[in-house]
């Protein structure tokens, strides 16, 4: 049976309804509220003060509200604190900061800048806020969406929203610390020994304002569904497992992500402590963390590539900047270990990959150098191992980053799999492959497929990525959004529909070419008999 929302709930629920906030919030009278209702905006309370948010595409939006206290100062690499009320209504009708990156690229990894001709959003690291946009009325169900980016870049104001609100849904958009600003290990900084991940604590924050207030936009509390991509996704399967995330979410979106994605806490550390004592030449001793609190902020970030965590991403070997840690008491165990124990959060799933998700990659180590016939060994070889590099060799003719892409995607959708395969022996779990050719990125200078993040404008308008959906792009578009409405609804793709057409694992669905089938060949497409041989404990 479904619970009942408290009075004051439901009282504040009924505020959104009639289009007007209480006649004391934060000194606002009648009039003020119909002034400002004559401009085409609305005004809701928070627990913090007074909203006023703007009509956009038959729906309403809030932005820039804050969820925590700005982490500077003192509270720069601290657990987040609660943010400080305001007086009058506060304008939530535009985005506010993104959280401070090394570069303005939205993802902070592509080579190019896929957008030159937007204005940049500013990057401050006053920025722990959130973006909520709804379709009004009550009891509405909630999407919490976690960006992606590597966890150093991105913002969830790059997510237009609109798609998913129109189904009659309240989504959220947070922003949260990355980086070194989010993930640095030292242990300077955390002698409680929480392994930092002030990102992902940022994250749990933000969960907690939405139990809070998002009564006020008319969302039910009861029916939160946590979702991400890449390191959203990656942060999502965090929180299935994260003592702190417990009871903040009834269901749970994974696209791209990998549990097995974190570093360990040890790890962490040794590598912490050399990028401050070498890089930011910060040495040890007693001052150390308020000389690491008074420094720049951007003279952090940019040196923050020399920062290297040395990640076993399933069974693929990877270095990256600032990342999840797991081993701390904010993620006590790798999420990937608890969750084939069977200690993931009890909840409806919906999971799954794209066709060619790292095919991408052969554009990202344009930086470092592109992938050629000379090179496609050593990267197969570092990333995959040996049997790799047996098992896929260069053909004559092959295309050096589309062979190693297709390799390497094997081994990540392979893991995926596993990890959905492990959560459906608690819960519901319903997968997907995304294998849409979607339209290209600029610069590229073969073929990505379905490239890692090439599902995003399916599912949203997304800032960083400006690219144009044919019609058949646009059916598929309007299909996938459906089923995702559906599963934030109801915990299931299918909706209250008596037809399924979307089975719970070991079946699957395929988004591709224009339409939605069901996908028989997952396995054999991605040489899941070769992988299983080369997994990791």
């Amino acid at each position: 049976m479904k619970r009942i929302a408290p009075l004051a709930v439901l009282l504040s629920s009924l505020v959104v309804v009639l289009g007007m906030a209480p006649a004391t919030a934060a000194g606002l009278d009648r009039s003020d509220v119909a002034a400002q209702q004559a401009k085409g905006e609305r005004v809701v309370r928070v627990e913090t003060g007074a909203l006023r948010g703007r009509d956009a595409h038959g729906t309403w939006t809030f932005d820039d509200i804050p969820y925590a206290a700005p982490p500077v100062g003192a509270l720069r690499w601290s657990p987040p604190q609660p943010a400080a009320a305001w007086s009058g209504a506060r304008d939530a009708t535009r985005p506010g900061n993104r959280a401070w990156q090394a570069k303005d690229n939205g993802f902070g990894l592509l080579p190019v800048d896929l957008n030159p001709g937007r204005t940049p959003q500013p990057m401050s690291e006053d920025s722990l806020d959130l973006n909520v946009r709804t379709p009004g009325g009550t009891d509405r169900p909630v999407l919490v969406w976690i960006h992606g980016g590597s966890f150093t870049g991105g913002s969830g104001a790059a997510y237009d929203t609109t798609k998913l609100a129109a189904k009659g849904i309240v989504v959220v958009t947070i922003n949260y610390r990355l980086g070194a600003l989010g993930f640095l290990a030292d242990p300077a900084l955390d002698p409680q020994g929480t392994g930092g991940d002030y990102g992902l604590q940022d994250q749990q924050a933000a969960l907690r304002w939405v139990q809070r207030n998002i009564a006020s936009f008319g969302g039910d509390p009861h029916r939160v569904t946590i979702a991400g991509e890449s390191a959203g996704g990656i942060s999502v399967a965090a929180h299935l497992v994260a003592p702190g995330s417990r009871g903040l979410f009834s269901a749970a979106i994974l696209e791209s992500g990998d549990a097995s994605s974190t570093v360990p806490l040890a790890k962490a550390r040794e590598a912490s402590e050399t990028f401050v004592t070498k890089t930011l030449g910060v040495p040890n001793g007693p001052d150390r963390a308020a000389s690491l609190r008074a420094l720049g902020a951007k003279e952090i970030t940019d040196k923050q590539d020399q920062l290297t965590y040395p990640i076993p991403l399933g069974h693929l070997n990877y270095s990256q900047k600032p990342w999840l840690v797991s081993g701390g008491s904010v993620l006590p165990e790798d999420p990937a270990t608890a969750i084939r124990a069977g200690r993931a959060a009890r909840v409806p799933v919906l999971t799954g990959t794209n066709k060619d998700e790292m095919r991408i990659l052969g554009f990202l180590v344009a930086k470092s150098g592109p992938v050629t016939s000379a090179s496609y060994g050593d990267y197969l070889d570092f990333m995959g191992g040996p049997a790799a590099l047996v098992h896929y060799p260069l053909v004559p003719g092959a295309q050096p980053p589309v062979a190693l892409g297709a390799a390497l995607t094997d081994g990540w959708v392979g893991d995926v799999r596993d990890q959905a395969l492990a959560l459906s022996r608690r819960a519901p779990v319903y997968a997907y492959e995304f294998a849409d050719r979607a339209p290209a990125l600029p610069g590229a200078t073969f073929d990505l497929g379905a490239y890692h993040t090439a599902e995003l404008p399916y599912l949203f308008g997304v800032a960083d990525l400006p690219v144009r959906l044919t019609a058949d792009q646009q059916r598929l578009s309007r299909q996938m959004v459906d089923y995702w409405a559906n599963f934030v609804r109801t915990g299931n793709p299918n909706g209250i529909r008596t037809a399924t057409t979307w089975p719970t694992l070991p079946a699957a669905v395929s988004f591709g070419n224009g339409a939605t089938t069901i996908d028989s060949t997952f396995l054999a497409d991605h040489q899941w008999d070769f992988w299983s041989t080369q997994r990791r404990p």
